[in-house]
């Protein structure tokens, strides 16, 4: 067997072996879901915590506008937010890092629901 192929395999069954990887996170989840109390101004969806494990946001595949989500920011404003199509979502855990900054959410009617869900 060549040495790549060896070197390859070799890999793999270290990173399956490993402990920390086979061992997943057992977090319970608190559903945030709600609906937009003002439209056209950001509510708090969450306050930040430094034992955040991750959260997800969606806007719903029905939606028909833009829910913006703002992360830590005192004066929160669809210019420093993220915009979420229908459907799209945003999620505090990305490679490990996990976002633990206060979270607020924004879109331009009243009423507008939206998904969430934070460990």
């Amino acid at each position: 067997m060549p040495l790549a192929s060896r070197l390859r395999a070799l890999a793999l069954a270290c990173l399956f072996a490993s402990p920390a990887l086979a061992h997943e996170q057992q977090v319970s989840s608190a559903n945030l879901s709600s609906t937009i109390a003002t439209g056209g101004t950001f509510q708090s969806l969450a306050a930040a915590s430094i034992s955040r494990n991750g959260c997800l946001i969606q806007n719903p595949t029905t939606a028909t506008e833009p829910l913006y989500v703002n992360v830590g920011s005192a004066s929160p404003s669809t210019a420093n937010s993220f915009s979420l199509a229908a459907g799209a979502s945003f999620n505090c855990s990305v490679a490990g890092v996990v976002i633990t900054d206060a979270l607020q959410v924004e879109a331009a009617t009243t009423g507008h629901a939206f998904i969430a869900v934070v460990q």
